[in-house]
């Protein structure tokens, strides 16, 4: 009778899936394994960073000596931490966006972390306008557009807020607020912020009520910062 042994060589596997990742187009990013176990540099056989299915760079630990191979264009963009195992990746661009994943292996130890980083250009300055002004005295009532890149936000602003507030698209939002007598309109993406702003005076008060239309269609005018000049013609007739 012939006894067959079979072993069971059990590997330990721990991935982890980072949180999403924002950073500006021209800056750095630092893509780290997390909470990973100390792990002494004899036991481990390779460490490896993909972008995607193409593979960055790999660490191989070979006694004394460390040997770091780098793909593609990353050569001269990356900057690799044997002691932390962190990847450093310098000047990004858009087309940087996607999942980076790290791979350590040691013995029996699989571990695997991944990175979804978005690189964004930082908004541009919003663009905020006077659509229709009925305000003065205690009474406000004022149409405003903001518009940021794609985005565009009419409201309504009265002496509480502004009804919408918010407009949001992929990447970025516009956000309108009043304050103070002021609108102001924020246009924000995850790394970066903008903001424009309005400031309204008070109209001069009525004077009766006989004169409550005309003062009231005055009163915008000023508001809106609207002159009209008055010019007065004489005419000398000679008897």
């Amino acid at each position: 009778m012939s006894v067959t042994v079979v072993l069971l060589f059990l590997v330990y596997t721990l991935q982890t899936a980072g949180s999403p990742v924002y950073k500006p187009t021209g800056g750095s990013v630092t893509l780290e394994f997390q909470q990973h176990q100390p792990l002494k540099m004899g036991s481990i056989d390779f460490i490896r960073w993909h972008f995607g299915q193409n593979n960055i760079m790999k660490y191989v630990p070979r006694k004394d000596t460390v040997v770091v191979t780098y793909k593609g264009g990353y050569r001269h963009r990356v900057e690799f931490n044997n002691e932390t195992f962190s990847l450093e990746l310098k000047n990004l661009q858009k087309n940087d966006s996607g999942l980076y994943s790290g791979e350590l292996s040691a013995g029996e130890t699989d571990i695997k972390v991944e990175h979804e980083l978005s690189v964004l250009d930082p908004v541009e300055a919003p663009v905020l306008s006077v659509v229709y002004n009925q305000s003065c005295g205690d009474f406000f009532n004022v149409t405003v557009t903001c518009r940021g890149h794609d985005l565009s936000l009419t409201s309504t602003c009265n002496n509480i807020n502004c009804t919408p507030e918010r407009e949001t698209s992929t990447d970025s939002n516009l956000t309108l607020s009043f304050k103070d007598n002021s609108i102001t309109c924020n246009h924000r993406n995850p790394v970066s912020s903008k903001t424009a702003k309005m400031e309204f005076t008070q109209c001069p008060d009525k004077k009766s009520p006989s004169q409550q239309n005309g003062a009231l269609h005055l009163s915008i005018s000023v508001c809106l910062s609207v002159y009209v000049p008055v010019v007065s013609v004489m005419l000398l007739v000679n008897v």
